[in-house]
């Protein structure tokens, strides 16, 4: 929702014409107070440049206050949209892929490959291209072949070098830009970057710019070379989605756990063994310029600023859920300023797990009430864990909230032989705590089963509802 109007976003695959009934409709529309209107097929848009999939994105504007205002719908083949990120001027959707045919290999021996093959290879790979009797596929296989008796030949540096230079581009993410203004929906323009993007927070728009983070995997190419080494990039490209800056290789062999875009700065977690906390000052979009580095153990998943000098992380180390504080007010050295593990209690054995890891909607942070809520535990079940965060104490484990069946009692000891319970995978996930809020100075925590109600001051239950 932005202003008046809320934006819905949906997509629907296109049916081949061939593969449909007979009073079946390949025409899409949309219903409006039970009345269906159907979008005309000249209405729909597409790129470009078009994708292989048959996916139609949908975007559907709505004004919530002015019930006689027309519903405007568009309509666009975009590929198999994945990511969405939104600002308050723009919809962006995402959508990577990880392969590449026979014209995109043959461009890429003649731009990288060939300026440095053995006049044998060259010769050999252009016999290729004039077989008529062969498809493009067994095309492709045969020079594949060849490409891989080259690599054998190569050093160490110059085969990491190759393999870098050609994922760039069979690894993309391509990317659209839709304009949004008062309910009106206007495509604009269509980008691309190497690598995948993570999740909406690998996205970021600032003062006319797209700032991206991606990771290239490899795999595309794994068939050609022998090893496999992971690329984390950030890119900046203005608002026709042209790359105007770039920072690349950074954490060669790693991923990217976490981004997070905060003003002209970016705040990067890369993992494989250690947790690398990069931040890169992106003041210059041209010249995105890496600052400071910190190195320890585990990784986070999600970042969350705290206030301009410090930044929220949480993650793992090993079989522990971790919270960290960062201070970057020295933004050349960025130090973890506290740290806090939550244990398993008598099932420590279990790996930790949050609902916080993976959806941001469960991290609940409250600066002025120098309040941080999250859900954790394992598997079975995750727990209200309520701290107490401020710079100057860090992270204080204030009380831990759990939600049990009302046929057993907070304390009361649990029967071994209950279904379910010493079971890891068939206990029941329904009173494991998934979203807080507070209300004043009470803190409501739920679960599929239950509302819980607590005192904020010192944790002390209020109420109850159970929801089976």
């Amino acid at each position: 929702m932005i202003g008046d109007f809320v934006y819905l976003v949906t997509t629907q695959y296109s049916y081949d014409i061939f593969a449909l009934e007979e009073d079946q409709n390949i025409v899409p529309g949309i219903i409006i107070n039970n009345e269906f209107r159907e979008i005309p097929l000249s209405d729909i848009q597409y790129v470009e440049i078009p994708e292989e999939s048959k996916t139609i994105t949908n975007i559907v504007s709505v004004n919530i206050e002015d019930g006689k205002d027309n519903v405007t719908a568009k309509m666009f083949l975009l590929g198999n949209s994945q990511i969405l990120f939104v600002s308050y001027d723009n919809i962006y959707i995402t959508y990577s892929v990880s392969n590449y045919n026979y014209d995109m290999l043959k461009e890429a021996i003649e731009e990288v490959i060939i300026p440095n093959l053995p006049e044998s290879f060259v010769e050999e790979i252009n016999t290729i291209k004039y077989l008529q009797h062969l498809t493009d596929y067994q095309k492709k296989t045969v020079t594949e072949w060849i490409i891989q008796n080259y690599t054998k030949t190569l050093s160490e540096n110059k085969l990491s070098h190759l393999s870098r230079e050609i994922n760039k581009r069979f690894e993309r993410t391509t990317i659209h830009r839709i304009k949004i203004d008062n309910g009106e929906i206007e495509y604009v323009a269509q980008g691309s970057i190497p690598g995948s993007v993570e999740d909406q927070f690998s996205l970021s728009e600032y003062d006319g710019y797209l700032r991206v983070s991606s990771t290239i995997q490899g795999w595309s190419i794994s068939g050609l070379f022998s090893s496999r080494e992971t690329q984390n990039n950030v890119y900046v490209l203005d608002m026709d989605l042209n790359l105007i800056g770039s920072l690349e290789g950074l954490a060669p062999g790693e991923s990217i756990y976490a981004t997070r875009f905060v003003g002209d700065k970016c705040y990067l977690v890369t993992f494989r063994q250690i947790d690398p906390f990069f931040v890169i000052d992106l003041a210059d979009p041209t010249n995105p310029t890496v600052l400071g580095e910190l190195k320890i153990p585990g990784y986070s998943t999600y970042l969350h600023p705290y206030d301009d000098d410090h930044v929220i992380g949480i993650g793992m180390d090993g079989r522990r859920v971790k919270i960290s504080l960062f201070d970057v007010s020295d933004m050349s050295n960025p130090i973890e300023l506290s740290k806090y593990e939550i244990v398993n209690d008598e099932y420590e054995w279990y790996w930790g797990n949050s609902y916080a890891l993976y959806k941001h909607k469960a991290f609940l942070f409250e600066k002025e009430k120098n309040l941080l809520v999250i859900p954790a535990g394992n598997y079975n079940q995750q727990s209200a864990y309520v701290f107490d965060i401020t710079v100057e104490d860090g992270l204080e484990l204030k009380g831990k909230i759990t939600h049990e069946s009302g046929t057993q009692k907070e304390g009361e000891e649990k029967d071994e032989d209950d279904y379910g319970y010493y079971d890891y995978y068939w206990y029941d996930h329904g009173y494991s705590i998934k979203r807080s809020l507070y209300i004043e100075d009470v803190l409501y925590t739920i679960s599929d089963n239950m509302v819980k109600l607590n005192s904020l001051e010192d944790l002390s239950e209020i109420n109850s509802l159970e929801l089976t």
